[in-house]
Parts: C-alpha cells; structure tokens; sequence
C-alpha cells in the first residue's frame, strides 16, 4: 500500500482557508495549529481562529514554511497561501497538496470587506461613505502585492498530483461540494462513506463565509478607474 501522507492546503486569499481546514479535520486529519506564510506564521495553537483573522499581526511567530514542514505527520495538515516555488521540491512529493482557487477579482472584493469588516489591527483604509472611492483606495494600496502572490499561486496549475478546489463553486453547488469532499476523502486517503460526505457538507453550510459577496454586490463596488487598474496589472503580472 502507498504510504500515507501529510497535507498541505494551499489557497488564494478569501478561497475557504478556514472552511476547507474544517472540512479537513472533517474527514479525521489533524490541525497543525499553523497558518502559514513564507518565514512565519499565525500561532492557532495559543490564538483562536478570530483573534488571528482580526488581529493577525499580533498572533504571528517566526517560523519559516519549510521548517514547519518537517514537523508535519501524516494524517497531518497545515495551511496557507503558499506558491509552489516558496517550498522545497522534495516537498511536493512527500505531500498531498490540496489547492483553492477562485476568480480574482471575486477574490479581491472579498479582501477588501477583510481589511474593511473584520480586521482591527489597522486602520490604512481610514473611512469613507463612498464604498467605490474606498475600494479603489484599498487596490492603489495592494493590489501589487496581491496580484503577484495570485500570480505565484496560479503555478499551482501547472504542477501534477494536485487536488484543486473551485472554491466558488464549492459553496453555491451543493452536487459539486459533495463530489469535491468524496474525492478528496479519496486522495488524502481517508476512509469515509458517502452519508460521511454528506455530513461534512452540511456542517460546513454551517460555517459563516463573511467574505463571500453576491455578483450584485461585486458589481457594484467596481468603478471605471478600478478596472482600468485591475487590467494593468492583470498584464503586469501576466494573468
């Protein structure tokens, strides 16, 4: 039998981290109690999943990825936003690798409700009663940044034995989240049955997504100069 492995879910910001994790210990893998950047890392062990999202900076460890992933077992897991060319290669054989993606510009309305609602160790957006004045402040000030960890991440897509998940899809076709926990029970080698999948589907309809905004909404926070910056840097950045 092949040996069992650790898992390493990797996502694009507001893709279902915290969701997928549950659904993860969901089907009997263990929190590592870490969420994962570069060279350090949100202690989940002493902080709860709150505290960390509202104030992330305060709940941070010096801690980089590869040295986290030495410590992790098999029917393990640990997570984060983390391209493929931040681990070392044997890595990504000794790991199932689990990858949420979903549209970037979704992905970037979310952040901004993040870093407006739900973050209080900053205040770099200031206020503004025009929520299009206020998101396009929010892209001159990362949408650098962002665009090129989504850019990195995007890599994910031309590396083999990776499980993707289409985080959108995931929580607006309940058909399709069922089939995506199955088939993952499968590839992280865990023994469930199809009434298992079904449980786990509806514990995580349970799980607030405040992120998770209507096309409507979208659309709406979306001016001409936002687009128009959105698209330079979609060339720049080559997405």
């Amino acid at each position: 039998m092949p040996k069992k492995k650790p898992v390493l879910l990797t996502t694009m910001p507001k893709a279902g981290t915290y969701l997928l994790a549950l659904i993860l210990e969901g089907l009997g893998l263990k929190n590592r109690g870490f969420h994962l950047a570069v060279d350090w890392a949100e202690d989940l062990v002493r902080f709860d999943e709150r505290t960390c999202k509202e104030f992330p900076d305060s709940t941070r460890i010096p801690l980089h990825v590869n040295q986290a992933l030495w410590c992790v077992r098999p029917g393990e897991f640990v997570f984060g936003h983390l391209p493929p060319h931040v681990i070392e290669p044997h890595f990504l054989n000794e790991y199932n690798i689990v990858y949420s993606y979903r549209d970037i510009r979704e992905a970037l309305v979310s952040e901004f409700y993040y870093y407006r609602d739900i973050r209080k160790d900053t205040d770099r957006l200031g206020f503004d009663e025009n929520i299009r004045r206020l998101f396009l402040k929010f892209l001159k000030m990362f949408l650098d940044r962002e665009m090129r960890l989504f850019s990195d991440l995007r890599k994910w897509h031309q590396t083999n034995n990776i499980f993707f998940i289409d985080f959108e899809k995931f929580k607006m076709n309940s058909d399709y989240a069922i089939k995506v926990i199955q088939e993952l029970s499968i590839f992280i080698e865990s023994k469930i049955t199809k009434e298992d999948s079904l449980n786990i589907y509806k514990a995580s309809k349970k799980t607030k997504t405040k992120t998770l905004h209507t096309n409507k909404e979208n659309t709406n926070i979306w001016s001409i100069k936002a687009d128009f910056l959105f698209l330079l840097h979609k060339v720049k950045y080559k997405l």
